[in-house]
């Protein structure tokens, strides 16, 4: 097993573990009393804390705002360095299992935005009839699956979403 193949099984399997946290907390939500509640968060930083457990190590721009690594990946491409997260734009590459998958919750944000914006990513769970399946923490408040439409050819279809960013871990 390569070092992508290890990252993307430590993705799913801390995937599949919060999913089930938050799974077992809904359905035991009203016996928990609100203090314990209010004390458990959810993974306001899910990315960030799969790419620490997967061992992303330095090369991965640690931050609570997806818009740091989002810019981090993109000048990586852009430079062509040696750093191995790469951010693409959507039309460029062939969407795979474990590429995360970047969007912008305010206007005016592209591929080419720099600085500190709002926006959101996803992982890549699973690919399969013109559609990938995404995991994503925070959405709402909770850990929730996605589908983003894809092309014929595998790539995000733009036409019926609004990702700007495929970031790929190089091998």
């Amino acid at each position: 097993m390569n070092k992508s193949e290890k990252i993307i099984l430590i993705w799913v399997v801390a995937v599949i573990f919060a999913v089930t946290f938050f799974w077992i907390f809904w359905i035991y939500r009203k016996k928990i009393s609100s203090r314990v509640t209010r004390t458990l968060k959810p993974l306001s930083d899910f990315e960030n804390n799969l790419m620490k457990k997967s061992g992303a190590g330095s090369d991965w721009k640690y931050s609570p705002s997806h818009s740091t690594y989002i810019v981090d990946s993109i000048k990586n491409r852009k430079e062509n360095n040696s750093n191995r997260f790469k951010g693409y734009r959507p039309e460029e590459v062939k969407l795979e299992i474990g590429d995360l998958v970047g969007k912008a919750r305010q206007s005016g944000v592209n591929y080419d935005t720099l600085g500190n914006y709002k926006s959101h990513t996803d992982i890549v769970v699973k690919i399969n009839n013109g559609y990938a399946d995404t995991i994503g923490g925070n959405v709402g408040d909770t850990v929730k699956v996605t589908r983003v439409p894809l092309t014929p050819d595998g790539k995000v279809d733009l036409k019926r979403s609004d990702y700007f960013v495929v970031i790929k871990s190089g091998k």
